[in-house]
């Protein structure tokens, strides 16, 4: 393979005497295991430029764990984009992220409320009273997330956090006591 360079096989160093007067210079043959990485070290480099273009491990991480996932992560999205790629893949390494948060945005995005345990029948028929929260040792008044507010959105575009001290013990949900408690049992999607 003759691309204008020509490999070099020789390794040259400069060796000081004791007197620092004058140096010599000793040739000597460079090992297999050099020759051999410097053969294959280009898919390391490309790798490497690759993955920095989207880092994902901040310098003042202060959990180290936490910078040994998001490497381990990137390059396992890195490792799994080669293999795209060699499975006849036409989509370019951004492209190809962005569609893997996309994917697992779809399987795992979903909101799941572990409060909301009561099917929506029984939420809109029955006797629903409200109900104090009981006091912990912790939290001699405590609130909780109404579920109703937590369902809207300001003009900002974030969900609306307002916290009440009172309850549906029945559907074992927080609720605003007016007017929120009345619409949760009332209104088939408040």
């Amino acid at each position: 393979m003759n691309n204008g360079f020509r490999r070099i096989l020789r390794i040259g160093f400069f060796l000081w005497k004791k007197t620092h007067a004058k140096s010599e210079r000793i040739v000597s043959k460079k090992p297999q295991a050099i020759i051999d990485y410097n053969l294959t070290m280009g898919g390391v480099d490309k790798a490497d430029q690759c993955l920095s273009y989207y880092p994902t491990v901040r310098n003042q991480q202060k959990k180290y764990y936490l910078k040994i996932f998001r490497q381990i992560l990137n390059q396992s999205v890195w490792n799994s984009f080669v293999l795209y790629k060699k499975n006849g893949g036409t989509m370019s390494h951004l492209d190809f992220r962005l569609q893997l948060v996309e994917e697992l945005a779809k399987i795992y995005g979903e909101l799941k409320h572990s409060s909301q345990n009561t099917t929506s029948s029984d939420r809109l028929n029955g006797r629903h009273f409200p109900s104090h929260i009981q006091p912990t040792q912790k939290q001699k008044v405590p609130t909780k997330i109404c579920i109703v507010c937590s369902q809207k959105f300001n003009e900002k575009g974030q969900r609306v956090r307002k916290e009440s001290r009172y309850q549906c013990a029945q559907c074992n949900v927080t609720l605003c006591v007016t007017p929120c408690f009345e619409k949760y049992h009332t209104v088939e999607n408040f």
